[in-house]
């Protein structure tokens, strides 16, 4: 029982460290002015960044709610952990294309190789995943709305 009670206080801290990590970085952003000022406010009562908070929990919530569209719990933790491994790894092709230029060619196709692999192994489903056309559909369409997402906020910066 007392593990049990230490395992939820444990979730709970991880919940609410994530959320107040990840609403600081639309607020940093705002307040660089590279979203809208809006992110960048502070409530006067609580000084929280609200605005952040609140978009962030309207977004993460859209997206549970789709992610588990037609699937299982089981694989709709699978696609959100390979849209993450996914959009971590995206940038990292341009990185290791930097390290080409520089003349580092063994060590951008040793990075290249180890992206790569990490990425075809986010994009292979497991024997959970019943629907492969879905599993894979959600995949693509969560990549474009990433990279789409940022691709508009850097044009709207560029005007």
């Amino acid at each position: 029982m007392a593990i049990a009670a230490l395992v939820v206080v444990a979730g709970v801290g991880q919940f609410g460290g994530l959320g107040s990590a990840t609403s600081r970085l639309p607020f940093a952003a705002g307040v660089d002015h590279l979203l809208p000022a809006a992110f960048g406010k502070i409530h006067p009562r609580w000084g929280t960044p609200h605005v952040s908070i609140l978009t962030l929990g309207a977004v993460a919530s859209f997206l549970l709610i789709v992610i588990q569209l037609g699937d299982t719990m089981r694989v709709a933790y699978q696609e959100l952990v390979s849209l993450m491994v996914i959009a971590g790894f995206l940038p990292y092709i341009y990185i290791f294309g930097s390290a080409w230029k520089a003349q580092r060619r063994l060590s951008a196709i040793c990075g290249w190789g180890v992206t790569g692999l990490a990425l075809v192994c986010s994009v292979a489903p497991t024997a959970d995943v019943h629907n492969v056309w879905l599993f894979e559909g959600k995949l693509a369409l969560g990549t474009v709305a990433t990279v789409g997402s940022g691709w508009v906020l850097y044009r709207l910066r560029k005007t």
